[in-house]
């Protein structure tokens, strides 16, 4: 579980750094079944 909060913090670190770059929005979903983190650019 702990290493799924840091996933999440991963991800909102990526997602801020995007949308303040001006590139195109991007989604984020993780998938706990297989453990596994997906970034949809």
């Amino acid at each position: 579980m702990a290493q799924a909060i840091s996933y999440v913090k991963l991800a909102e670190a990526l997602s801020h750094v995007v949308m303040s770059s001006g590139l195109p929005l991007l989604r984020i979903s993780y998938d706990s079944a297989g453990d596994v983190l997906y970034v949809h650019f």
